[in-house]
Protein backbone atom coordinates (compact mmCIF):
# COMPACT_ATOMS: atom_id res chain seq x y z
CA UNK A 1 0.00 0.00 0.00
CA UNK A 2 1.18 3.54 -0.75
CA UNK A 3 0.07 5.09 2.55
CA UNK A 4 3.25 4.53 4.63
CA UNK A 5 5.42 6.10 1.91
CA UNK A 6 3.07 9.02 1.41
CA UNK A 7 2.89 9.70 5.14
CA UNK A 8 6.69 9.65 5.39
CA UNK A 9 6.97 12.16 2.52
CA UNK A 10 4.69 14.69 4.19
CA UNK A 11 5.83 14.20 7.77
CA UNK A 12 2.98 12.19 9.28
CA UNK A 13 3.70 9.50 11.86
CA UNK A 14 2.31 6.23 10.50
CA UNK A 15 2.72 2.76 11.96
CA UNK A 16 2.07 -0.43 10.05
CA UNK A 17 -1.58 -1.36 10.49
CA UNK A 18 -2.85 2.14 11.43
CA UNK A 19 -5.23 2.35 8.48
CA UNK A 20 -6.27 -1.29 8.79
CA UNK A 21 -7.24 -0.66 12.43
CA UNK A 22 -9.23 2.41 11.40
CA UNK A 23 -11.01 0.42 8.71
CA UNK A 24 -11.86 -2.42 11.12
CA UNK A 25 -13.22 0.09 13.65
CA UNK A 26 -15.32 1.70 10.91
CA UNK A 27 -16.85 -1.63 9.91
CA UNK A 28 -17.66 -2.49 13.52
CA UNK A 29 -19.52 0.82 14.08
CA UNK A 30 -22.01 0.23 11.28
CA UNK A 31 -21.73 3.88 10.23
CA UNK A 32 -22.42 4.74 6.59
CA UNK A 33 -19.18 6.68 6.11
CA UNK A 34 -16.09 7.88 7.88
CA UNK A 35 -12.85 9.69 7.08
CA UNK A 36 -9.25 8.85 7.91
CA UNK A 37 -7.37 12.14 7.91
CA UNK A 38 -3.77 13.15 8.41
CA UNK A 39 -2.22 16.63 8.37
CA UNK A 40 1.43 16.60 7.40
CA UNK A 41 4.20 18.76 8.82
CA UNK A 42 4.94 19.92 5.26
CA UNK A 43 1.52 21.52 4.76
CA UNK A 44 0.11 18.56 2.82
CA UNK A 45 -3.03 16.72 3.93
CA UNK A 46 -4.48 13.28 3.24
CA UNK A 47 -8.14 12.33 3.57
CA UNK A 48 -9.54 8.88 2.77
CA UNK A 49 -13.28 8.32 2.77
CA UNK A 50 -14.72 4.93 3.66
CA UNK A 51 -18.30 4.15 2.68
CA UNK A 52 -20.34 1.25 4.00
CA UNK A 53 -21.76 0.20 0.64
CA UNK A 54 -18.74 0.83 -1.60
CA UNK A 55 -15.87 -1.53 -2.29
CA UNK A 56 -13.40 1.24 -3.08
CA UNK A 57 -11.83 4.15 -1.24
CA UNK A 58 -12.03 7.80 -2.22
CA UNK A 59 -9.02 9.84 -1.23
CA UNK A 60 -7.81 13.39 -1.51
CA UNK A 61 -4.28 14.69 -1.26
CA UNK A 62 -3.76 18.42 -1.01
CA UNK A 63 -0.88 20.80 -0.50
CA UNK A 64 1.87 22.55 -2.43
CA UNK A 65 5.60 22.58 -2.91
CA UNK A 66 8.17 19.84 -3.25
CA UNK A 67 6.49 17.45 -0.78
CA UNK A 68 3.20 17.74 -2.64
CA UNK A 69 4.82 17.02 -5.99
CA UNK A 70 6.69 14.01 -4.55
CA UNK A 71 3.48 12.71 -2.99
CA UNK A 72 1.46 13.25 -6.14
CA UNK A 73 4.11 11.37 -8.13
CA UNK A 74 4.00 8.48 -5.64
CA UNK A 75 0.19 8.33 -5.92
CA UNK A 76 0.36 8.43 -9.72
CA UNK A 77 2.78 5.50 -9.79
CA UNK A 78 0.58 3.54 -7.34
CA UNK A 79 -2.47 4.27 -9.51
CA UNK A 80 -0.73 2.97 -12.63
CA UNK A 81 0.68 -0.07 -10.80
CA UNK A 82 -2.86 -1.05 -9.78
CA UNK A 83 -3.97 -1.01 -13.40
CA UNK A 84 -5.27 2.57 -13.49
CA UNK A 85 -6.00 4.10 -16.88
CA UNK A 86 -3.57 6.99 -17.49
CA UNK A 87 -6.10 8.54 -19.88
CA UNK A 88 -8.78 8.70 -17.17
CA UNK A 89 -6.78 10.81 -14.70
CA UNK A 90 -4.70 13.92 -14.91
CA UNK A 91 -0.99 13.21 -14.49
CA UNK A 92 0.61 15.38 -11.77
CA UNK A 93 2.70 18.25 -13.06
CA UNK A 94 6.41 18.32 -12.34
Amino acid sequence: MFLPGLCALIGVAYNSGDFDSFEEDFVSTGDDESYWKAAGKTGCDISIKLEKYEGYLFGTFSGSGKSYLSGASLLWKAYLAQGGNPEAQEKPEK
